[in-house]
This record gives C-alpha cells, structure tokens and sequence, in this order.
C-alpha cells in the first residue's frame, strides 16, 4: 500500500475509473453517510431513552399512564376550545 493519505489514493483510483463507474462510487459513498447518520441518530434516540427511564424509574407504570392520560385531555380540551369558535 501507497504511503499516502487514504483521501490521495482513492482520488488517484477513482481517476482511473469511467464516468459510470465514479458515479456508481460516489453512490456508494452517498449510502455509506447515510448509514452512518442512521447509526448516529439512532444512538442519541438510545441515550436519551435510557435518560427518560432513570428519570421515572421510582414512578409506577400505571402513573405514569394516568399523567399521561391527564395531559392528553389537557391537550385535547385546549385545542377544542380554541378550534371551536373558528366555524
């Protein structure tokens, strides 16, 4: 393997390529970005999911479900009353 930096020779390679061929790499490096975006994207969802179970790990499932119900019909009730003048 050449001694230079990896960006020199894939440069120097995709020279060598058709046009075809350069694209069908840098459709290829275009999948490999948006895998790692995934991944990363998919990290952070994991962390921060991991925070909100430590943050109400001393609070019962089931009231959990009733703040949630609760803050649902808040919601909803807010949103009738300010949609139904609107007709």
């Amino acid at each position: 393997m050449s001694a230079a930096p990896v960006e020199t020779q894939i440069l120097e390679a995709l020279r060598t390529l058709s046009t075809t061929r350069q694209e069908e790499v840098l459709d290829f490096v275009l999948f490999l970005r948006a895998q790692e975006e995934r991944t990363h994207i998919r990290d952070e969802r994991s962390i921060v999911l991991a925070e909100m179970r430590a943050a109400f790990a001393d609070v019962a499932p089931d009231e959990i479900q009733r703040q949630v119900a609760r803050a649902l019909s808040e919601v909803r009730e807010e949103y009738r009353s300010r949609t139904s003048g609107q007709e």
